[in-house]
């Protein structure tokens, strides 16, 4: 049902060269035409034909309403890479989760963790990093993969040296996150840690911003208000 409200209104190619704006714009003036009309004018006789069209027009007004509120993923989507130790052993056998946006950064990580012959990237994730955690760097090596209480707020780059001082683990920053910050201005370069694994990026589940939700009730209010008479008319009907 909703698949094809949306197709109605969201035509993947229209030889007219009509915009999205202008295909919903049409189509909504077009039904509250329809409605208006079915107010003065005596309905058909067809006990269901005017249910039939609350029915088209709220299933409209639902598939509007979610294409408003589902999120829409752009070239700009972060991704999420693992940072941990380098090498099959492990001294601290921890992890971070790096985020990166940019196609550049993204396409040096995976050439790190591919480690891609002759690739002149560096292997040491420079970032910027504050107090508090965000709900999604934790520790990926861990059961149960508990959240830090600190996050990555910026990426510097991938270098091949960096100066001791923002030198340290993820276990080391979460005994004072505070203090490291203090110590280092927030720059965190661990020597020995480089990405090993991309995350897989949740799938997108679509949801109502309040001005979708707000407008989707106050439509299919209206459409339950129209013509009183004939739905008292419809509802002896059987």
């Amino acid at each position: 049902m909703l698949q094809r409200a949306v197709t109605a209104v969201l035509p993947f190619e229209d030889p007219r060269g009509v915009t999205l704006a202008q295909s919903v714009q049409t189509r909504l003036a077009a039904y509250t035409r329809i409605l208006k009309t079915a107010q003065v004018v005596s309905p058909p006789t067809e006990c269901d034909s005017y249910e039939m069209l609350r029915y088209r027009y709220a299933e409209f007004v639902v598939a509007l309403a979610v294409l408003v509120g589902t999120p829409i993923v752009s070239s700009a989507e972060t991704l999420l890479f693992v940072v941990a130790e380098s090498g099959s052993l492990c001294l601290h056998c921890d992890s971070f989760l790096l985020p990166l946006s940019d196609p550049g950064d993204i396409a040096d990580a995976r050439a790190l963790i591919t480690a891609e012959p002759g690739s002149s990237v560096g292997s040491i994730p420079v970032v910027q990093i504050a107090a508090g955690s965000d709900g999604q760097n934790r520790d990926a090596l861990a059961s149960g993969e508990p959240l830090w209480s600190w996050h990555v707020t910026s990426f510097v780059g991938f270098a091949d040296f960096a100066i001791e001082l923002c030198d340290g683990w993820p276990g080391f920053i979460e005994q004072d996150p505070a203090a490291f910050i203090e110590n280092t201005g927030g720059q965190f370069c661990p020597w020995s840690y480089t990405v090993v694994a991309e995350l897989a990026p949740p799938t997108p589940v679509p949801s109502l911003s309040r001005g979708a939700a707000l407008a989707l009730i106050l439509c299919l209010s209206a459409v339950a208000r129209c013509c009183p008479k004939r739905r008292r008319r419809i509802s002896r009907c059987g």
